[in-house]
């Protein structure tokens, strides 16, 4: 028997104040959970999204982000729109970011509940609400770069009603009908300019077709098929440049057909746990160990297949609504599934943020479900639990944003519940490493790279790509003034990964320490040889070629450095060192005006001898 809907808003007694009182309260409460990520920083990719990214703040950076697909991490044009409008409205303040995110969110939230009323499936609000509140999607909501699941999140469902409307609602065959579909065709693209996993769209519109109708006539499947065309474009193109653009591929991708039926059949199983049990939620999940030779790995594919013969099988008992809902939520998975390469499977097959429009599927039926009793004790049980469940989730979710506080804060949270996430401890040594050195005690700069150290030793113990934290390591012994041990972890890391920009430039500055110019410069080179637009490699060997009494060749490489990042104060520091060198007091005073433009602080004697030089000119 198919559910029927609770509310239909079609029909007369349902007031919109109601309606709108109701969305309102679904927004409020969206937004009060979410309420300790607004006072959330920056975490791990945000300085490639937004602090770091060039193009946000470039005169041609809007043409790029659309016309140069390899200018951007990932090509999806429309989200780095967004963060360069709102660069310009509240520049690095990531309050703003977090706002917009937690917005858009809650305007998701309504959209489904607007969708479900529509499909009169009972329940709408509270299985909206849930999916609202669920702290699965905190790493969604919590994380300015996952503007991507938030932002096509909402074009997928405004898309989805809109075509939902155009086959499902009484409207004549006029014109107000193709524009409903012309609409709904365009917000699919909009998804798709946000994030590829959109693509599974009009799977899901067939899906719901089918659970309606029991079939999908000619004419639904015809007008199906732009949005199946522009979907599979859209997915090959970036399958395309997740391998060759973001780096999918190399060792920790090469799995055989087998094995990546395994871990497709593992998956949906582990998300359906979390949507149950959200505890523990961790950013970088234990990567389990695929093997073909092992059987009992092959019972979860082999449960996912059974559970969904048996839904089907059971249709005409239970309706076509349980079967629609398992396979939009695998449907749905899919991207994410391991059939195609994407850059997290080199150290998780699972991620939070790529179950968010997914979770729809069980949520929705299980609240569905308890909707259909119709005994008054039974009814009221269900309340009372619905009720204790929402308020838990509100409390999970609340306490996990603050894991997202600031990078150091969600890496340290990672490892404390994944030991064995060598991707964190690497990370976590590279931010300790910054604070060390930006640290003015010198004891306490002396225990940040000690434990830099221990946090690479983590990350090399359990890690497979280990040249990264090889390099960490050795810069941490290099601030700590170990420079035989700094010069074998930088040769290790090398012999590791030799096409490493950052590895080459770390060793030039020991060489630079070591008085070792002619190798220094040399390393540079290198760095620069595979990445000509390399900031801070740049900005090292501008130092060396002053050190040297090059002037010359150091203006030009701090002028290039200054180029390359144009929020570079250090670099204008020194060039001025260097005109006043060359006795150019006029450009040097005004590489000193350019610094405290940005927030830099140049040497106080410095700025008195350029002073007192500027003087003696006149």
């Amino acid at each position: 028997m198919e559910l029927q809907a609770a509310v239909n808003p079609g029909k007369p007694g349902v007031s919109w104040r109601r309606q709108l009182a109701l969305a309102a309260v679904l927004v409020a409460i969206t937004i009060a959970t979410y309420i300790p990520a607004m006072g959330n920083g920056f975490i791990w990719d945000d300085d490639q999204y937004v602090t770091n990214n060039a193009l946000l703040r470039t005169p041609n950076g809007l043409r790029r982000i659309w016309l140069e697909p390899r200018s951007t991490p990932q090509y999806y044009p429309l989200v780095f729109t967004t963060f360069r409008i709102e660069y310009d409205l509240w520049g690095k303040s990531a309050a703003g970011y977090h706002v917009v995110n937690i917005l858009l969110h809650a305007a998701s939230a309504v959209l489904l509940w607007r969708i479900l009323v529509f499909l009169g499936i009972p329940g709408g609000w509270l299985a909206a609400l849930i999916f609202a509140v669920h702290p699965v999607n905190v790493e969604s909501v919590a994380w300015v770069t996952e503007r991507k699941n938030i932002l096509s999140g909402f074009f997928y469902l405004a898309a989805l009603s809109a075509a939902l409307r155009f086959y499902l609602a009484e409207f004549s065959a006029g014109p107000r009908r193709w524009i409903i579909y012309g609409g709904a065709l365009l917000l699919f693209v909009c998804a798709l300019l946000s994030k590829t996993v959109t693509c599974t769209l009009p799977a899901a519109i067939g899906l719901i077709l089918w659970w309606k109708h029991g079939r999908i006539s000619r004419r639904e499947a015809l007008t199906l098929a732009p949005f199946l065309v522009i979907g599979a474009a859209m997915a090959l193109t970036t399958a395309w440049l997740e391998k060759t653009h973001v780096g999918a591929t190399g060792s920790e991708w090469n799995f055989s057909f087998v094995q990546r039926i395994l871990i497709a059949g593992r998956v949906p199983w582990f998300y359906l746990s979390k949507l149950v049990w959200p505890d523990p939620l961790i950013f970088f999940y234990p990567r389990w160990t695929v093997d073909s030779a092992v059987a009992w790995q092959y019972l979860f594919p082999i449960a996912t297949l059974s559970a969904l013969a048996v839904l089907w099988f059971l249709r005409k008992r239970t309706g076509r609504g349980p079967l629609a809902a398992a396979l939009f939520f695998v449907v749905t998975l899919a991207p994410a599934l391991g059939f195609v390469n994407f850059f997290p499977m080199r150290f998780s097959f699972v991620a939070d943020h790529f179950q968010y429009l997914a979770t729809i599927g069980p949520i929705v039926l299980a609240v569905a479900a308890i909707a259909r009793w119709r005994a008054p004790y039974v009814r009221w049980a269900a309340a009372v639990c619905a009720c204790v469940v929402v308020v838990a989730f509100i409390a999970i979710a609340w306490r996990q944003c603050y894991a997202y506080e600031d990078a150091e804060t969600l890496m340290r949270d990672t490892v404390r519940k994944n030991d064995e996430a060598w991707m964190a401890w690497n990370n976590l040594a590279v931010l300790v490493v910054g604070r060390a050195t930006a640290e003015k005690d010198p004891a306490e700069a002396s225990r940040l790279f000690q434990e830099a150290v221990g946090c690479c030793d983590k990350a090399i113990a359990a890690g497979p790509e280990k040249g990264e934290s090889y390099a960490t390591r050795g810069e941490a012994y290099r601030r700590l003034g170990r420079r035989d041990l700094a010069m074998r972890d930088f040769n290790q890391a090398l012999a590791c990964r030799v096409e490493n920009p950052e590895t080459w430039r770390l060793r030039g500055q020991l060489f630079v320490e070591e008085n070792r110019m002619d190798d220094a410069l040399s390393d540079y080179d290198h760095a620069l040889r595979l990445r000509p637009n390399f900031a801070l490699a740049l900005f090292c060997r501008a130092n060396a070629f002053g050190k040297l009494g090059r002037y010359a060749d150091a203006v030009q490489d701090y002028t290039a450095a200054i180029a390359a990042k144009d929020d570079f104060p250090d670099a204008y520091v020194n060039r001025a060192a260097v005109h006043y060198l060359l006795k150019e007091y006029d450009k040097a005073l005004a590489d000193l005006a350019e610094c405290q433009k940005l927030g830099g602080k140049p040497n106080p004697r410095l700025v008195k001898a350029l002073t007192e030089a500027a003087d003696r000119k006149e």
